[in-house]
């Protein structure tokens, strides 16, 4: 990039060499990633208080695979390597609009490897033109990294924290573009939505930047946000089950039955209906206890057939039958 004419980063009083405009936003960043951090730690840990519940049933709901895209906002603390005198001491620039991308693979509820890339341009003659990407500029940050994610899922919000490591390029007016090493850590929160039945969230997210390029070193912090797609459940979700129960299984004509239904392995965001017929007697009740009425009904042997259903899917629904016995009242007895 040296080749390019010099011009003077723009948040630098070209007579005075000012930069307290920069020092002013790097310390907005500082306090608004301290909040962003803050107001994620009693998310976390209600996460980590929430009641234990059978693996399969939590996993079913969280994804395999998660697509983020979004712009994030770069603020690197580091001084240029010039190539003359002239160039010393010149620090790099804010960068407003830049693009992130990552893709997370989840092999259990909390934990992941996540590959990320980055790209952070700032334009040449900014601020009379937008900092949307300009290839020529100033300031250029663009790189690639890969490490381990841990989220902990809280229903709507699930905060994550990262670790990543790989490599930048870095250049400026006033260097050659040069590879170096980077280290990556930071978090943040996906808001999860129902678009997309679910599949969709939004994602808030800061880190802190530790890069080595050449003979600079930089610290940066970068604030992102964007959209997460989900891809495919984390575990195979079991199929529902039904058993059925009467109380009591044999009675006499009048007497009241109770009948039970219990389902193992429903999706609790998904709601269940429940459906009950008894052939030449009445039952009523759609919930997962119901009612005989015996009153009406002649003695003899029954059966009644409950099913339950929260999709259209296999495995979706189940279902259960359960016998009783009504007996005719006995003749009335005399005693003498």
């Amino acid at each position: 990039m040296c080749s390019r004419t010099a011009l003077p980063i723009w948040y630098i009083n070209p007579v005075t060499g000012d930069n307290r405009l920069f020092i002013w936003g790097l310390e907005s960043l500082r306090r608004v990633l301290t909040l962003v951090l803050l107001a994620l730690l009693p998310v976390a840990l209600a996460a980590q208080a929430k009641p234990a519940v059978t693996p399969s049933l939590a996993d079913e709901s969280l994804s395999r695979w998660d697509i983020f895209l979004g712009y994030s906002y770069l603020a690197p603390d580091g001084t240029i390597t010039g190539t003359t005198p002239s160039e010393f001491g010149r620090t790099y620039g804010q960068i407003n609009l830049g693009e992130i991308v990552s893709v997370s693979r989840y092999f259990n509820r909390y934990v992941g490897l996540q590959a990320e890339g980055d790209l952070h341009q700032e334009a040449e003659n900014f601020p009379l033109t937008a900092n949307n990407g300009s290839f020529d500029s100033n300031d250029d940050f663009a790189g690639a990294s890969g490490g381990v994610i841990f989220r902990f899922p809280a229903g709507t919000f699930t905060p994550f924290v990262h670790a990543l490591g790989g490599t930048e390029e870095v250049g400026s007016v006033y260097q050659y573009d040069t590879w170096g090493s980077a280290a990556t850590f930071g978090g943040g929160v996906d808001i999860e939505t129902p678009m997309l039945h679910h599949r969709l969230a939004a994602r808030i997210q800061g880190d802190y930047q530790y890069i080595h390029a050449d003979s600079s070193t930089i610290t940066a912090y970068r604030l992102s946000a964007g959209l997460v797609y989900h891809i495919g459940p984390v575990a195979a979700y079991p199929p529902v089950t039904l058993a059925c129960s009467v109380s009591p299984a044999t009675v006499f004509s009048g007497d009241p039955i109770t009948v039970t239904g219990t389902a193992s392995n429903l999706n609790p965001k998904m709601a269940a209906t429940y459906n009950w017929n008894l052939v030449g007697g009445t039952i009523s009740g759609t919930s997962s206890t119901v009612y005989v009425d015996t009153r009406t009904a002649a003695p003899g042997d029954y059966t009644v057939t409950g099913h339950v259903s929260e999709g259209a899917k296999p495995g979706q629904s189940a279902n259960c039958t359960a016998q009783f016995t009504i007996h005719p009242l006995p003749p009335p007895t005399t005693s003498h």
